[in-house]
């Protein structure tokens, strides 16, 4: 990361320079040619943000839902209301919909901080499901994060290939 860090500063006068010789269209290829150095332009970051966009979204309408509304989604998978939990699944449901903000905001740092907001969320998820009632949600949540982490490796690799 260092090095890249580096490399901002010696990107940004080569940059400037190319304005005052060749004028602007020069510089969005330059500009875009720093992106790809600095990694902020892959398909890989591109995902990431993504997923860190609808983890946070689903965070906060978990959250929402859990606290303020009927807790459809963990009533639908067997468990009781948000309100009739003991105080353990409780804590679990609340740090369920923080993970999500959470992957909201690593996702904007990007890189592996972006996939251990991802990863977090995902585990968070699936330890939950595990312990509800209805089967099919541990199921589900397992597939679901077999699906993110299959479309995260074909970005990768897309990225890998750029």
């Amino acid at each position: 990361m260092e090095t890249i860090s580096g490399l901002k500063p010696i990107l940004e006068a080569r940059r400037k320079k190319h304005v005052l010789q060749y004028g602007r269209k020069e510089e969005e290829e330059l500009s875009q040619s720093a992106q790809e150095v600095d990694g902020t332009d892959t398909d890989l970051n591109k995902y990431r943000s993504l997923m860190g966009n609808l983890y946070g979204v689903a965070g906060v309408a978990h959250a929402v839902d859990s606290f303020f509304g009927p807790s459809a989604l963990i009533t639908a998978s067997g468990a009781p209301p948000f309100l009739e939990l003991p105080l353990i699944g409780k804590g679990f449901v609340a740090l369920w919909c923080l993970a999500g903000p959470l992957a909201f905001v690593l996702a904007r740092v990007g890189n592996a901080a972006a996939d251990i907001g991802l990863i977090l969320y995902g585990l968070i998820e699936v330890i939950g499901a595990y312990f509800l009632p209805e089967n099919s949600a541990f199921v589900n949540a397992i597939a679901v994060q077999i699906v993110v982490f299959t479309a995260w490796q074909y970005s990768r690799v897309k990225s890998d290939k750029s």
